[in-house]
């Protein structure tokens, strides 16, 4: 009886000390990651613009690099703009022109009342933004809370993207027939 406890003993103490090396490797793997994606020189380096524009009821500042299709690049909850900069210098460097913003109440863009603060207003807050930039059409992606107000931004104003459900619901008769 007392060796089958040892050996489940030492099986578990196995079992703990094999999980403890797998999470301390995700975690050594997850902060390289970290870092070569905060590295200003994991990608070619390239000028990124900030710039701001004025809303109703604040500032919102915004980063942008490249020239071509413009692409709505949205940061997650308790990020900022920055957290695109490597990604905004490879989407240059594809021939877009990657805009990433400090969502209202986040990074710089604090000015804000507080009701700007929900997914559904920053929706329309990015629909000014996009309307001010003069931007009718754009691409759009998202990290987290990002991508919960690109998805919210996909089903309000389908037509104002190049991409996703707005693209297939204008696809002629002629596109649908080779699907």
């Amino acid at each position: 009886m007392q060796k089958n406890q040892e050996r489940l003993s030492l099986t578990v103490i196995t079992a703990d000390l094999s999980t403890l090396a797998m999470v301390i490797t995700l975690l050594w793997f997850g902060l390289i990651g970290y870092s070569y994606a905060d590295n200003p020189n994991s990608a070619q380096n390239c000028e990124i613009a900030t710039r701001q524009v004025a809303l109703d009821g604040g500032v919102l500042y915004y980063n942008q690099a490249g020239q071509g299709a413009p692409v709505l690049l949205l940061h997650g909850l308790f990020a900022q703009k920055e957290q695109w900069n490597a990604m905004l210098c490879l989407m240059a460097a594809a021939g877009y022109a990657a805009i990433a913003p400090d969502l209202p109440g986040y990074g710089k863009s604090t000015d804000f009342p507080l009701a700007d603060y929900r997914l559904d207003h920053q929706v329309e807050r990015l629909r000014q933004f996009m309307e001010i930039l003069g931007i009718a059409t754009f691409d759009i992606a998202g990290s987290s809370m990002g991508g919960a107000i690109a998805a919210l931004y996909v089903e309000r104003y389908p037509r104002q993207l190049r991409s996703g459900k707005g693209r297939r619901q204008r696809k002629s008769t002629e596109e649908k027939s080779f699907v």
